[in-house]
Protein backbone atom coordinates (compact mmCIF):
# COMPACT_ATOMS: atom_id res chain seq x y z
CA UNK A 1 0.00 0.00 0.00
CA UNK A 2 1.56 3.27 -1.08
CA UNK A 3 0.76 6.67 0.36
CA UNK A 4 1.81 10.15 -0.64
CA UNK A 5 0.36 13.65 -0.72
CA UNK A 6 0.98 13.79 -4.47
CA UNK A 7 -1.62 11.72 -6.37
CA UNK A 8 0.29 11.76 -9.66
CA UNK A 9 3.58 10.81 -8.01
CA UNK A 10 1.93 7.99 -6.09
CA UNK A 11 0.28 6.67 -9.26
CA UNK A 12 3.59 6.79 -11.14
CA UNK A 13 5.39 4.77 -8.46
CA UNK A 14 2.51 2.27 -8.33
CA UNK A 15 2.69 1.86 -12.12
CA UNK A 16 6.44 1.22 -11.96
CA UNK A 17 5.98 -1.36 -9.20
CA UNK A 18 3.21 -3.09 -11.15
CA UNK A 19 5.52 -3.17 -14.17
CA UNK A 20 7.93 -5.18 -12.04
CA UNK A 21 5.19 -7.62 -11.10
CA UNK A 22 4.19 -6.23 -7.69
CA UNK A 23 0.61 -6.14 -6.46
CA UNK A 24 0.14 -2.48 -5.49
CA UNK A 25 -2.59 -0.18 -4.24
CA UNK A 26 -2.26 3.47 -3.27
CA UNK A 27 -4.15 6.30 -1.66
CA UNK A 28 -3.02 9.90 -1.82
CA UNK A 29 -3.63 12.17 1.15
CA UNK A 30 -2.24 13.94 4.19
CA UNK A 31 -0.83 11.68 6.93
CA UNK A 32 -1.21 14.49 9.43
CA UNK A 33 -4.98 13.90 9.31
CA UNK A 34 -6.26 11.05 11.47
CA UNK A 35 -9.18 10.45 9.09
CA UNK A 36 -6.72 9.90 6.22
CA UNK A 37 -4.67 7.42 8.28
CA UNK A 38 -7.84 5.48 9.03
CA UNK A 39 -8.87 5.55 5.35
CA UNK A 40 -5.39 4.38 4.34
CA UNK A 41 -5.59 1.41 6.71
CA UNK A 42 -9.09 0.56 5.44
CA UNK A 43 -7.90 0.74 1.83
CA UNK A 44 -4.98 -1.60 2.61
CA UNK A 45 -7.26 -4.10 4.35
CA UNK A 46 -9.70 -3.96 1.43
CA UNK A 47 -6.95 -4.40 -1.18
CA UNK A 48 -4.89 -7.08 0.57
CA UNK A 49 -7.21 -8.74 3.07
CA UNK A 50 -5.44 -7.48 6.20
CA UNK A 51 -2.26 -5.99 7.59
CA UNK A 52 0.91 -7.94 8.32
CA UNK A 53 3.27 -5.01 8.83
CA UNK A 54 3.19 -1.22 8.94
CA UNK A 55 6.20 0.79 7.85
CA UNK A 56 6.08 4.43 8.85
CA UNK A 57 8.36 6.28 6.49
CA UNK A 58 6.95 9.78 6.62
CA UNK A 59 8.57 12.87 7.95
CA UNK A 60 8.64 16.60 7.91
CA UNK A 61 11.95 18.39 7.56
CA UNK A 62 12.00 21.83 9.18
CA UNK A 63 13.48 24.83 7.39
CA UNK A 64 16.54 24.65 9.66
CA UNK A 65 17.07 20.93 10.32
CA UNK A 66 18.09 19.92 13.81
CA UNK A 67 21.34 18.04 14.26
CA UNK A 68 19.70 15.93 16.96
CA UNK A 69 18.75 12.30 16.22
CA UNK A 70 15.03 11.84 15.54
CA UNK A 71 14.69 9.94 18.82
CA UNK A 72 15.73 13.08 20.71
CA UNK A 73 13.53 15.60 18.91
CA UNK A 74 10.52 15.19 21.19
CA UNK A 75 7.00 15.74 19.96
CA UNK A 76 7.58 16.57 16.31
CA UNK A 77 5.12 16.41 13.41
CA UNK A 78 7.02 13.27 12.32
CA UNK A 79 6.42 11.59 15.67
CA UNK A 80 2.74 12.52 15.58
CA UNK A 81 2.33 11.18 12.04
CA UNK A 82 4.09 7.94 12.88
CA UNK A 83 1.97 7.39 16.00
CA UNK A 84 -1.26 8.28 14.21
CA UNK A 85 -0.69 5.70 11.47
CA UNK A 86 0.37 2.96 13.89
CA UNK A 87 -2.60 3.65 16.15
CA UNK A 88 -4.96 3.41 13.17
CA UNK A 89 -3.35 0.18 11.97
CA UNK A 90 -2.97 -1.75 15.24
CA UNK A 91 -6.62 -2.87 15.62
CA UNK A 92 -6.67 -4.13 12.00
CA UNK A 93 -3.44 -6.17 12.18
CA UNK A 94 -3.59 -9.87 11.37
CA UNK A 95 -0.89 -10.68 13.93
Amino acid sequence: MLSDRDEAGCAAIADKARGLGAEVAYLAGDLRQKSYCEALVSAAVEAFGGLDIVLNNAGIIPAAPSRKPATRCGSTPWASTSTRCSTSAAPRSRT
